[in-house]
């Protein structure tokens, strides 16, 4: 009897939440890594949604990255753009083909090819590790980059990536779940139930007001801002012009990581782009999602990038 009982109440909830308060569901989620913290599951096509109000889909090819898998393999004349960040690169919050890198690739056109190295949850540590552990093999010609205001904070999070006498060193992180995660991320019930996505919900709301910045802030920017000169001076060194985007000039929080920006910017190491000019005066540029940057703001992104990579390279070649 009481099974019954609970099984009901389960079930007029989930009912009771789906039609008044939909929350948001995802399938598959991201999944556990050692060398990451987090990885985008392979080969699937992740689907996003509040249901009733607007739903997402994410094609994630067999090299973990959004799109269709780009070959290693092309020819000589063929320049490589490789793009790192988090769940704004990626694109969340935009259908395929709407993200930015998509819309660079197809600006660009057939003498560029354009690699989606962003991951949710990534900060620079795991986006300098894919960078020389994946998108290295490609070649790349170009990396953008792009900051978000929460990077420092995932840094300190997943350590996987140190910059040491001279070197990148690449360590396993310490903080993530495994089998657990993965079993929950990878159950179709679980992830279309709105009885846990509320809870779920509520324990990373939780989670994300218990960071105690004050005490972080000063040593999240100096890792921050460490591992972005060594990866700037390295990709200098190999000839890989590197250009830095920030979310909605989210940079400016933090004095530290845009001063040492400036210094590189200046000393030619990098070219930071104030990408937040480009979106200014739009006001429906934010995806329903809740990401500051929509499928506007993503096809303004990418048309604006493809301008100052041509303009980048013709300077190169000059």
């Amino acid at each position: 009897m009481c099974a019954i009982t609970a099984a009901l109440f389960v079930l007029g909830a989930e009912i009771l939440l789906r039609l008044a308060f939909p929350q948001v569901v995802m399938f598959p989620r991201w999944e556990s890594s050692r060398e990451y913290g987090v990885v985008l599951p392979r080969s699937a096509t992740m689907v996003h949604k509040r249901p009733g109000r607007w739903e997402f889909r994410y094609t994630i090819n067999e090299d973990r990255c959004r799109g269709p898998r780009v070959p290693r393999k092309v020819n000589a004349a063929v320049q490589t753009v490789v793009t790192l960040g988090d769940s704004y690169t990626m694109g969340m919050g935009v259908n395929d083909g709407e993200e930015y890198p998509a819309v660079l690739a197809r600006e660009l056109g057939e003498t560029y090819r354009v690699l989606n190295c962003g991951s949710p949850g990534w900060g620079l540590t795991q986006e300098i590790r894919r960078f020389y552990e994946f998108a290295l093999d490609y070649s790349p010609n170009v990396v953008i980059l792009q900051f978000c205001a929460n990077d420092p904070d995932d840094g300190q999070r997943d350590k996987v990536t140190r910059f040491t006498q001279g070197s990148f060193v690449f360590e396993p992180t310490r903080h993530r779940p495994n089998t657990v995660f993965n079993a929950l991320s990878s159950c179709r019930v679980v992830q279309s139930s709105q009885l846990y996505a509320l809870v779920r919900g509520w324990y990373e709301s939780r989670r994300e007001s218990g960071r105690v910045r004050a005490e972080l802030v000063s040593r999240a920017e100096a890792d921050y801002t460490t591992l972005l000169e060594a990866f700037a001076r390295n990709l200098n060194s190999r000839g890989i012009r590197l250009f830095l985007i920030s979310v909605n000039g989210q940079l400016d929080e933090f004095q530290a990581i845009r001063a040492a920006v400036h210094d590189l910017h200046g000393g030619g190491a990098l070219q930071y782009v104030e990408a937040a000019d480009w979106l200014k005066g739009a006001a429906d540029r934010e995806s329903p999602e809740g990401h500051r940057w929509g499928a506007a703001a993503h096809a303004t992104l990418g048309r604006e990038l493809a301008k100052v990579v041509r303009d980048s390279d013709t300077a190169h070649t000059q």
